[in-house]
């Protein structure tokens, strides 16, 4: 079982790991004529990582893909770039905010009980 806890440090961990693939980003746009080809295996291994610990977060949830191979987490992480991006979404007729972790949270907790508590 995955307490809030558990869920925000891992979510947390999972924004810091962007965080430095945008300042490696910006690194090699910034001096491009620097080789930064020593690190261009961190790009394969961080999304390793996530991808291994939005797995963990996931079972530890019981949380089943949609018919588009995404769950509540694999959906913040990739698709509003973990909270910065197209944050609004749509539940019930209601738009609700996934920006933060702990909105985030309280969708899947409505997921997994059908009653959404803002």
């Amino acid at each position: 079982m995955i307490t809030y806890n558990d869920f925000e440090k891992y979510l947390t961990k999972i924004q810091r790991i962007h965080e430095l693939e945008d300042e490696i980003s910006d690194l090699e746009n910034k001096y491009g004529e620097i080789s930064l080809d020593y690190m261009s295996f961190l790009p394969c291994h961080t999304l390793i990582m996530e991808d291994e610990l939005i797995d963990c977060l996931e079972k530890g949830l019981n949380l089943k893909p949609d018919e588009f191979g995404y769950t509540w987490v694999s959906y913040w992480v990739w698709e509003t770039d973990c909270g910065k991006r197209s944050t609004i979404v749509e539940i019930d007729n209601k738009e609700v905010s996934i920006a933060e972790i702990a909105n985030l949270w309280k969708v899947i907790e409505w997921e997994k009980s059908g009653e959404l508590n803002e």
